[in-house]
């Protein structure tokens, strides 16, 4: 029996493969594989991220119910997929016991540890507007816009200031993992369709554990924020704080999804953010180089090609006074706040009126308490 962790990397797929194989659990069964349903998400993106739940005690239980799974379904190859491994939960005491138990289970020869990776330049850029939208590798929010000018190249810079290397360097992962179970298999599987004869990531893998080919015509695709979207994300979290984000967060969306698209320098890799990745995939390159890997080129060569030109998206006063109502009200109409982004001076008299009210009554009372 052969077993395949994927853990990752972020922003390459992951959610896309999750489903899929649990969309097509079944079916695939008949072919000896499986995605096993012991500890794996019930909803949301079906990966086995309840295993990074258990104590490190709990895990040689845990496996030995994937394990007995797979047998009872007469299945020969078990793929088990969160990106947590390498997204938030590098190097914990979980992470690295669930490899052990894997190795002592089912011996080291037959566990491989698979990454799946992607061009460096959109992969970071992608990183970012995830963490902007909801988190990222463990970067804490407040402290991230506090400290920072919150654009893309002060998260590069905050993370490798918290954590001592550059998340977008996938050595960096492949040398944990190696550093954790040396005479195992780490196997890169690139998303780009250049390096795979124009198939997507799905047919790949397909190909690869002889299952069939999906149905083209079903799949849910996951959404994509525009880039003012983004900004108005940015500056509702550098000026609100973070609690009421996400409730507020497809408010946001509805409002600024057609205000403007393109490539802005908050999110954008120009200048000195563009050379320190483009650093860093030549440092990829190297190292797989090296070490005799099968190197996907597009993923860790087409580094020039890049389109690098910013368009003029960035928000106007309205806009941010739209944002600022629909932050702070508790139930805000996204009528209003369209009318606001186009045109905030009825907006920002009524709160003048508002405070002046206030002002008023507190002076009344003031008077009305000294006479």
């Amino acid at each position: 029996m052969k077993v395949y962790l994927h853990v990752g990397m972020p922003k390459c797929a992951s959610s896309t493969l999750q489903r899929f194989f649990r969309d097509n659990h079944e079916q695939h069964v008949k072919c000896g594989f499986c995605y096993p349903e012991a500890y794996r998400e019930k909803g949301g993106y079906f990966s086995h991220r309840p295993l990074h739940k258990l104590s490190p005690e709990k895990i040689g239980f845990a496996i030995r119910e994937i394990k007995n799974e797979a047998e009872s379904k007469g299945c020969d190859k078990i793929f088990i997929s969160s990106e947590e491994f390498t997204n938030s939960l590098w190097g914990n005491d979980v992470a690295v016991a669930i490899i052990r138990e894997l190795n002592h289970l089912f011996g080291v020869g037959s566990v491989s540890v698979i990454m799946v990776v992607r061009n460096h330049l959109p992969f970071v850029e992608s990183v970012f507007a995830q963490f902007v939208k909801g988190g990222m590798f463990r970067v804490h929010m407040g402290k991230f816009f506090q400290e920072t000018d919150g654009d893309l190249l002060g998260f590069i810079d905050f993370f490798k200031k918290k954590n001592g290397f550059d998340f977008f360097v996938y050595s960096n992962f492949v040398d944990l993992y190696k550093s954790i179970a040396p005479r195992n298999r780490v196997t890169l599987v690139s998303m780009e369709r250049e390096d795979n004869g124009g198939r997507d990531i799905v047919d790949v893998m397909c190909d690869w554990f002889s299952l069939p080919l999906p149905d083209k015509e079903g799949g849910k695709v996951n959404s994509r924020f525009s880039e003012k979207t983004l900004l108005a994300m940015r500056y509702a979290r550098m000026h609100f704080g973070g609690e009421d984000f996400i409730d507020k967060r497809k408010k946001i969306n509805k409002v600024f999804e057609r205000r403007g698209d393109g490539r802005s320098k908050e999110f954008s890799l120009s200048g000195t953010a563009y050379g320190r990745v483009k650093e860093g995939a030549l440092k990829d390159l190297e190292y797989f180089e090296k070490n005799a890997y099968d190197i996907p080129r597009k993923a860790f060569s087409d580094l020039d090609a890049f389109p690098r030109e910013l368009d003029n998206i960035s928000l106007s006063g309205e806009e941010m006074c739209a944002i600022k109502y629909l932050m702070e009200e508790e139930v805000p109409d996204i009528g209003r706040a369209h009318m606001l982004a186009d045109f905030a001076l009825p907006y920002i008299m009524d709160m003048v009126n508002r405070h002046e009210r206030k002002l008023n009554q507190l002076d009344r009372g003031f008077l009305k308490k000294n006479q």
